[in-house]
């Protein structure tokens, strides 16, 4: 069973299928349902994606460092 799942999850991820589990989907529907991110936020968040390191990201938005660490952490704790 567990090697045709594995199967299955494959060859929907090779066809471009998002494949998440029931109970990782519910998590990300539950936290989606909360609190929406600020302009801010997701700011912070573009820049860590495009690979900005803390320190850039306070300079370009002038912030504190902390600032910009504690908003990662937020979002990891969300």
């Amino acid at each position: 069973m567990l090697l045709e799942e594995l199967t299955n999850t494959i060859r929907r991820v090779h066809a471009c299928h998002r494949c998440i589990p029931p109970e990782v989907a519910a998590e990300i529907a539950e936290h989606c349902a909360g609190d929406l991110l600020t302009d801010r936020e997701i700011e912070v968040l573009r820049k860590v994606a495009a690979g900005s390191s803390n320190k850039i990201i306070a300079t370009e938005l002038a912030v504190a460092e902390t600032t910009v660490k504690s908003m990662k952490r937020g979002f990891l704790v969300g």
